[in-house]
This record gives structure tokens, C-alpha cells and sequence, in this order.
């Protein structure tokens, strides 16, 4: 028998946009063909959002910044937590 795998990214939810043009980045979790998000409190315009590396561009003012709390959250169980 096959155990599944649970699967974590960091994504742009570019399906909302808000107020101010950007979008928020939400950690994504993934679990016997079920998914859930999960908000960081951040949001990026679309132009800066590396979704290869997913995470914010180096050129964004506050990209050491925001990669810092989106590598936080996507490694530890805040992602879990319901």
C-alpha cells in the first residue's frame, strides 16, 4: 500500500486581487487530492512573484524581508494548523 505524500508550496493567488493591484501569497498544502490554502499576510504584485523559486524577486523592496517569513512558514507547521 501506498502512502501519500503531503506536498507544501508558496503560491500568488492571482485569482484575487486586491485593493491596492497586488495579490496575497498563500502556502498551499496538498494531501490525498485534497487542497488547502492557507494565508502568509502578504501580498506581491504579479510582476515580482518568482514562481519558479516560488517567492518574491530580488528586486521587490522588501523581498529579504517577506522570502524570510514565506521560508518560515512554508517549512514549519504553521501550514497544518487548521
Amino acid at each position: 500500500m501506498k502512502i501519500p505524500k503531503a506536498t507544501v508550496t508558496a503560491v500568488l493567488y492571482k485569482s484575487k486581487t486586491l485593493a491596492s493591484g497586488e495579490h496575497p501569497v498563500m502556502i498551499r498544502v496538498c494531501y490525498n487530492s485534497k487542497r488547502r490554502y492557507k494565508s502568509t499576510g502578504l501580498s506581491c504584485p504579479a510582476k515580482w512573484w518568482n514562481a519558479a523559486k516560488q517567492e518574491v524577486r530580488e528586486r521587490h523592496p522588501l523581498a529579504p524581508n517577506m522570502n524570510a517569513i514565506i521560508c518560515l512558514l512554508y517549512t514549519s507547521d504553521a501550514a497544518d494548523d487548521r
